[in-house]
């Protein structure tokens, strides 16, 4: 008997230390939302490579969603159209991808793209809950029946699928689900887990939000953040560690108004992205007051919280920008800029700025 319950003992006291790591190895980062602290570029990065999108008839540029740079090409996703272009490394346009119609092979509207390096291939996600497949010369390979799609992205050869079904019927209401696919390069699933599942009162209550930054790669680690931005009292604010079929929680942020509700019981803020590099932490959020960024050095503590965006002090833009990170690679990122010229008589295509992080 004495022997069991040193053996009860022993037990306890292992799962009372496993919990203990697990919760302080969750970093919690305050955000204070009464701080505007503008970050210059040159204190996150290095020299920024600075692109001119050539404009041709067939190039022209509306609304960037997505670019993907493979190093020799840039793809880039334009919501206007929609359609998909590619340039070189330079910046010289050199053709769309695929067209918009109801025919094999091409689209009405996109959800997201991707890009399989090792094979050169790219990946759009269309309507009619169709995957689409393209080489890198805009030969139509394939078409594939999926899941509704809503945010695609390749990690260690597979292809990565978020989807989303609304409005599921349960006892307390309605659910939004949202699962995560990793399928073959047939679009064969794989493997699959729930990230998500919203309890609402409204069937047809659902929201989506156009900059999917949803993954970080960080040498072999992969780190996911989903935001939510259906009507809720609580705000998602969670980094999470993807290992295998388990979300493990790594950095949440802490609002300085945590909890605060409007009279409807809904958040007063909703954020949109948290994704990280090797050293930063980054978030995007809105508010009443409008959109924020923060960032969280992981190496030194420091966090910042700025309206608007980060001062371009390299290029000397005057507008504060918003940088995106490349899916694959998220120590380095992106943004854009349109340099008009004063005896311009059209507008160019925007010019596309990428940048490497500090370490």
């Amino acid at each position: 008997m004495y022997k069991i319950r040193l053996l009860l003992l022993a037990i306890i006291a292992i799962y009372i230390s496993a919990c203990q790591v697990q919760t302080e190895s969750l970093k919690i980062v305050p955000v204070n939302l009464r701080e505007d602290s503008p970050v210059k570029l040159s204190e996150i990065a290095g020299e920024i490579n600075k692109i001119s999108l050539e404009l041709t008839d067939e190039s022209l540029i509306g609304t960037i969603m997505r670019v993907i740079y493979t190093g020799d090409y840039l793809i880039i996703y334009d919501s206007n159209g929609p359609k998909v272009l590619i340039f070189d490394s330079q910046g010289k346009f050199i053709r769309q991808i695929g067209r918009k119609g109801q025919g094999p092979g091409e689209y009405i509207i996109i959800g997201d793209i991707a890009f399989d390096c090792s094979e050169n291939i790219i990946f759009i996600s269309t309507s009619g809950n169709k995957i689409l497949c393209y080489n890198i010369d805009g030969v139509f390979l394939h078409e594939y029946k999926i899941y509704p799609p809503e945010y695609i992205y390749f990690q260690d050869g597979y292809l990565c699928l978020l989807s989303t079904r609304y409005g599921i019927k349960s006892e307390n209401g309605f659910l939004n689900q949202t699962m995560l696919y990793r399928m073959d390069k047939k679009c064969n699933p794989v493997d699959s887990f729930l990230v998500k599942s919203v309890l609402i009162d409204n069937p047809f209550v659902g929201s989506t939000f156009p900059r999917k930054d949803f993954v970080s790669q960080v040498s072999s680690q992969t780190f996911f953040y989903y935001p939510v931005l259906t009507p809720e009292p609580i705000v998602r604010d969670t980094l999470y560690e993807l290992k295998g079929s388990d979300m493990i929680p790594f950095l949440k942020l802490r609002f300085s108004d945590e909890g605060a509700t409007t009279g409807n019981n809904n958040k007063t803020k909703n954020l949109l992205n948290i994704w990280r590099s090797e050293k930063f932490v980054f978030a995007n959020y809105q508010n009443r007051d409008g959109n924020f960024y923060f960032i969280h050095d992981l190496k030194t503590g420091r966090n910042a919280n700025m309206k608007d965006g980060f001062i371009d002090d390299i290029n000397q833009i005057q507008n504060r920008i918003n940088i995106r990170p490349f899916n694959f690679n998220t120590e380095m990122f992106y943004y854009l800029h349109t340099n008009m010229k004063p005896d311009a008589l059209e507008e160019p295509n925007p010019t596309l700025y990428i940048g490497e992080l500090k370490k």
